[in-house]
This record gives structure tokens, C-alpha cells and sequence, in this order.
């Protein structure tokens, strides 16, 4: 073990660092380097140069300490090859990282003027990167892992007099250079400072291994908003960069008007001033406004909203104001252009084809302000894409919404599902009003509410598989057609009765279906209308409500004169659905809680079933009744969990070895045969019939 001095009475002792944290290593506390660290951690300049009187020789010394614990793995310019956990680095290297260790969010981190000067005390002390264990690649990498922190010229001089590489061709996990990470990050300091001591504003890796450089710094920069870095970039020489295209395909200018793959510009609303003015930037330099993404080059994999290919004003139409949208549009861009998307989500319940136009993705993602820009210079509402589709029918299939995946008879939809859980809070809330601006501008543009697409369906029938309530409302009393039927022979009153699902639990969540507003204007509509009509399937609206344990749309259905003892093609009436308890579970374990919550439902609905006037009595297509359907199901279920106990009653068998020593295991989490799955038959009502 090393020898490590301890402190004596005239030395200095440990102290709190001042943020309520110690980052020393336990087992040092009370030596002179733990001392250290947490002097360090703190920021507290007076205590490292007291510390550093009494011992020189720790200026070189590698640190053991806690900080790294407060740090992603992955956060770091070497990605998942690092596997240092910040240990064992030198009192200047864990300066320089003190406000990553000190702040979890990237953009939130800077260094302090106590920093810096830390870092300047090391640096007269004698300092060196080259005692660093590991030294080779943290000369290459101690500025990258600086600048994508934070902004410090004045920091990144000091660490290069003590050895650090400003002119290292090493590229960090995403292929960036130095300059583009500095120029991602917004540090214009660091891409000034980088430029004037003539690092060039390209280059390859240094290695093979290092891969292909992905995009320009003027790319990161765009990809980010960063405006001032845009802004110097172009002044010293990356105009000839304009048209240059990154790793996916894009322009600079595309770039910024589309975010960077996972971080989509709609969904970091902070940056969108910054973000305009970058595009605003570009654009007066002479960026291309027709240029489009080039598919063919894209990765293999992409990421959420990466997979689309538009042109800056399809982009923006998504997420920018109509002060930018106008400019742009101003500036040449045309605003029918037509163009192709790939099919999202459980498509046809999601937006896909040609002959899109950006009012189509203005209003696919609720932005009121790029729709009425649209509208204002001359957009067509009633512009239809390959299927027939409306900018109304694409609002009706916001992008959260169309992002489901359908699991045998279950839709569910992570995004959406969370907020349809809370239909009080203030999320559900605001998407609610940016979706009722965004369609307000549609309606009053004179759109057609009752075109049909090519699957039959109306806005109405997408606003009522999605659960957006206020717009099935708004629409009913603007007189859309109640009982008109798509091509499934489905009605709106159907699509209200089909549930999403929450993820993992299939939980059926019905919105705001209660909402008093839409039965009123329900109720206001329905004369006339069959309650009853089945679809395709054979299924009414009622019983793919009673089906799916939905009792909110069976309590909606009733109340507008629903058939509670109307029989499907199965001679099965509501309350032999009900029965059934769409008694979905985690077959690996057989907890009572995994489907009481349906059997409260189920009770539910039998309750409000019986109260309507259910026969009890009624035999289904197999000679059952309701109280038959209930018991098999009851008998399934314990017969179920009483084979689990007994399987998991047996002994385990050796399953081999794990990290050279034999374990025991129970066994796999399910019995042979049990694969997950509902267990009473028709558990729900699958999009696929």
C-alpha cells in the first residue's frame, strides 16, 4: 500500500470543501492529498497554496478520490474507451475537470475565477501533464475535455505550457476534432484562441482507428445555434464550408434548422432565438435554402426525428417562429414544395408518404405560429399528401402520438401515454393549448373538417384514436359527421372506445374522455346516429370498450343509448367481454397486483353494464354466460400461479459459470411454455382485426 503522510498539528487539516460534499477518499481523510482533493473540489484558491507550501511534491502526486461517482462514465471525450473513472490524475488535470465533477449538466458548466486560478498556482508550482499517468492521451485530450465543458482561453493557455496538444489530431467519440468540439460547445473564446495559434479548420484523424471526421466545426456550431461561434467562423474563412455536407447528409444550414439527430430543435425551445439567428446568419452568407438532406449517406441506425430529409423551411415549419419562417420564405424558399417522409410509427395511425408540404409538418407538430405564417403567405389548408391526408389530418397525428407500437391486441405510446395518465397537469395542459391554437388556424382558413383519406378516416377519427378530446370536441361542433365510418368500419365513437396503453403495466388510459364538454357535444350530435354500428369485425363500439377494460368509454357509451346486451360475432354481449378482465400479466410471476387492477375495471363495468339493463343470463356462441366466462378466467389465473410456486418450489440446477465460479440460480423467470401474454382470450381490440 502507499505510504501517505498524515497530517501533523501545525499542517493543515481536512475541512468541508464548502459545498457540503467530500470527495477525498475515505480511507486518505486526514492526509495531506486527500486535503488536496477537496481544497480542489472546492475551489477554496488560499487552501491549496497552504497545502501546497507544506508539501510541494504533491503538484505531480495522482489523486485517488469520490468525484468521478458524480459523473456519467461516458462523459468524456474518449467515450465508452475511457475507463480511468478520473483516477489517478494529477492536481491539473483534476482542476481542469472540477466543474464537470461539480455540475451534471454540460451547458450549465463553467469555470470559476477561482478555477482558473488553481490552475495557475499549479501551473507555477512546476505542473506537468506529462506525470499524469496515462499521460499520452491526456496531452491529446485534456483540451477537448475542457473546451466541451466550458469556455477558458485563458485555462486552455495554461494547460498547454504544461503539455497539452492544442494541435492533436485525435478525435473524440463522436469524431470531432478539437475545433468542433470547442465550436459545438459555443465556446467562442477557445475556437478564437484555437484559430489564432493556427490549428486549421479541417483535418483528418490522426489514426485510422480515429475515424472519418464527421462534418466542419461551422457544422457543430450550426447543429447547436451557437450564433457568435457561426458569426466567427465565417470571418475567418468557413464560408467555403457552406455547402460541405456532415456525416448525415446535411448542410451547415440544415443543421441548424433541423438540431443535431437526438437533440431536435422543437425540443429545446431556449435555443430557438439563438437558433434563428444562426439560420439567419447562414443564410445571408449564401447558404443553399433548396439544399435537402442526402439520404444515401445516412448511418445505418438513426435517432428520433432524424430520419426525416427536408429542406430549411420543412424544417422550420416544425419549431420556428413566423418571424423566421417568413424570412426564410422571403428569401426564396417555396413554401408548396412538396415532399416525401418516411412513415412513422404504427402508420396508417401515423404520418408517411409524398406530396407533404411544410404546412403538413407546421401542423404535425403544433407549431401555431408557423402555421399561421404559412397561411398568412399564401399555404393551401386544404393541400392533400399521397393518402389524401390534410395539414388537419397530420395535426390529428401529432408526432408523440404516432410514435406507438402495437404489441399483439395493444397499442401503447410512451410520450403520450405519460401525459394521457394526467390529464390536469400542466404538460398534458400545454400540449392541449398548442394543439387547439395550431388547429384554430386551420379551421378558420376555411379547411375541409370531413375529408376522408384513403383509409376513410377524418380528422375527427384520428383525434379520437389519439384521445385529444378538446379536438374531437372543437370539430363535433363545427358538425362533423358522428356516424360516418372508415374503411375498418369504424366510427369515431370506436376510436374513443379503442385505448392506448401504458407501457410495461398495458394499462388502459382513456385521456379526458370524461371531459363534460365532449359528452355534451356527443350527446348534441348523436340523433340520428347508430350507437350500435359494428365495424368489420363484427365488434360496436361498446364492446371493444368492455374488451379492453375501459370503463370511462363504456360509462360514455351507455350514456348515449349503447346496446348493452348487443352480441358480436361470437354471440359474446359486453358483459362476457367485461368478464374476460383482458387479464393481461407478467407470466414470470403471477402477482395478484398485476391484474387486480383489471379486475376492479371489469367489476367496474359489470356494475354499470347491469345497471343498463345487461342479461345476465345470455349464453355466447359456446353455451356460456357471463358468470361462466368470469369463473374459467378466475380458474386460469389460479391454476397459473399455482404451477408458477411450484415451479419456482423446485430445486435450481447449475447454469454454469459467471465470473469463474459456479452459481445456483432458481431457474429462469418463467415457467417452461410461458412466454408473457394475456390470458383470457379477445383481451383487447388489435388495430389488425
Amino acid at each position: 500500500m502507499e505510504n501517505t503522510p498524515t497530517l501533523g498539528p501545525s499542517d493543515v487539516g481536512p475541512q468541508d470543501p464548502g459545498n457540503d460534499t467530500l470527495v477525498s477518499a475515505p480511507a486518505e481523510r486526514g492526509t495531506p492529498r486527500a486535503a488536496l482533493v477537496d481544497a480542489l473540489f472546492s475551489e477554496d484558491v488560499e487552501r491549496c497554496r497552504e497545502i501546497l507550501d507544506a508539501h510541494p511534491d504533491l503538484v505531480n502526486t495522482p489523486l485517488r478520490h469520490l468525484a468521478h461517482g458524480r459523473v456519467p462514465l461516458h462523459d468524456s471525450a474518449w467515450g465508452s474507451t475511457y475507463r480511468g473513472g478520473y483516477q489517478h490524475v494529477t492536481p491539473a488535470v483534476f482542476a481542469s475537470l472540477v466543474p464537470r465533477f461539480r455540475e451534471e449538466r454540460i451547458d450549465f458548466r463553467a469555470l470559476s475565477p477561482s478555477g482558473l486560478a488553481i490552475i495557475a498556482l499549479l501551473v507555477e508550482r512546476g505542473a506537468a501533464l506529462e506525470s499524469t499517468p496515462g499521460a499520452d492521451n491526456w496531452t491529446s485530450y485534456i483540451l477537448t475535455e475542457v473546451c466541451r465543458d466550458y469556455d477558458s482561453p485563458e485555462a486552455m493557455g495554461l494547460l498547454v505550457r504544461i503539455g497539452a496538444d492544442m494541435h492533436t489530431r485525435r478525435l473524440d467519440q463522436w469524431s470531432r476534432t478539437l475545433l468542433q468540439v470547442a465550436a459545438g460547445r459555443g465556446a467562442v473564446g477557445a475556437v478564437g484562441f484555437l484559430l489564432d495559434r493556427g490549428v486549421p479548420m479541417n483535418y483528418v484523424g490522426e489514426t485510422a482507428e480515429d475515424g472519418v471526421v464527421n462534418g466542419t466545426p461551422l457544422h457543430y456550431a450550426a447543429q447547436k445555434g451557437r450564433h457568435q461561434v457561426v458569426r466567427l467562423l465565417l470571418s475567418r474563412g468557413a464560408l467555403s464550408d457552406m455547402e460541405s455536407l456532415d456525416g448525415v447528409g446535411r448542410t451547415p444550414l440544415l443543421c441548424a434548422a433541423s438540431g443535431f439527430l437526438w437533440e431536435d430543435a422543437d425540443t429545446c425551445p431556449s435555443r430557438h432565438p439563438d437558433r434563428e439567428e444562426t439560420i439567419r446568419l447562414l443564410v445571408d452568407a449564401g447558404a443553399d435554402l433548396t439544399a435537402s438532406d442526402r439520404q444515401d449517406l445516412r448511418w445505418s441506425y438513426t435517432f428520433h426525428g432524424s430520419d426525416l430529409s427536408d429542406t430549411p423551411l420543412g424544417y422550420i415549419s416544425r419549431w420556428g417562429s413566423a418571424d423566421i419562417v417568413r424570412y426564410v420564405a422571403g428569401k426564396g424558399s417555396d413554401i408548396h414544395q412538396q415532399r416525401s417522409y418516411p412513415k412513422m410509427g404504427c402508420f396508417p395511425y401515423g404520418v408517411g408518404g409524398d406530396k407533404a408540404t411544410p404546412l403538413h409538418m407546421a401542423a404535425h407538430n403544433w407549431n401555431a405560429a408557423g402555421v399561421q405564417a404559412l397561411l398568412d403567405l399564401g399555404a393551401d389548408p386544404d393541400a392533400t399528401d399521397e393518402y389524401g391526408r390534410q395539414p388537419l389530418h397530420w395535426a390529428a397525428l401529432r408526432p408523440c402520438l404516432s410514435e406507438c407500437y402495437t404489441a399483439g391486441p395493444r397499442r401503447t405510446s410512451y410520450a403520450w401515454s405519460e401525459l394521457l395518465a394526467d390529464p390536469r397537469s400542466s404538460a398534458y395542459l400545454a400540449a392541449l393549448a398548442a394543439m387547439e391554437s395550431t388547429v384554430s388556424q386551420l379551421v378558420v382558413r376555411n379547411a375541409n373538417l370531413g375529408r376522408q383519406d384513403a383509409f376513410g378516416r377524418t380528422p375527427v377519427h384520428y383525434a379520437a384514436n389519439t384521445k385529444l378530446v378538446g379536438l374531437v370536441t372543437l370539430l363535433l361542433r363545427k358538425g362533423v359527421d358522428l356516424g360516418l365510418a372508415d374503411n375498418e368500419g369504424r366510427t369515431l365513437l370506436h376510436h374513443l372506445a379503442d385505448p392506448i396503453h401504458r407501457p410495461r403495466t398495458n394499462e388502459p388510459i382513456d385521456g379526458d374522455i370524461e371531459d363534460e364538454p365532449l359528452g355534451t357535444a356527443l350527446a348534441g350530435r348523436i340523433k340520428g346516429v347508430d350507437v350500435n354500428h359494428r365495424d368489420n369485425a363484427g365488434s360496436a363500439a361498446l364492446h371493444m370498450a368492455a374488451r379492453a377494460a375501459s370503463d370511462a368509454a363504456v360509462a360514455l357509451l351507455l350514456g348515449l343509448g349503447a346496446d348493452p346486451n348487443l352480441p358480436d360475432r361470437e354471440g359474446s354481449t359486453p358483459l362476457h367481454l367485461a368478464a374476460q378482465r383482458a387479464a393481461w400479466v407478467s407470466l414470470g410471476t403471477y402477482e395478484p397486483h398485476e391484474y387486480s387492477a383489471w379486475s376492479h375495471r371489469a367489476a367496474r363495468i359489470k356494475e354499470l353494464l347491469l345497471g343498463a339493463g345487461a342479461d345476465a343470463s345470455v349464453r355466447d356462441a359456446r353455451g356460456r354466460t357471463a358468470a361462466d366466462v368470469e369463473e374459467a378466467t378466475d380458474q386460469e389465473l389460479r391454476q397459473g400461479r399455482a404451477r408458477y410456486l411450484e415451479y419456482l418450489a423446485r430445486p435450481a440446477l447449475p447454469q454454469g459459470l459467471d465470473r469463474g465460479r459456479g452459481q445456483w440460480r432458481r431457474g429462469p423467470h418463467a415457467p417452461p411454455g410461458d412466454g408473457g401474454g394475456h390470458l383470457a382470450s379477445g383481451a383487447g381490440h388489435g388495430r389488425g382485426g
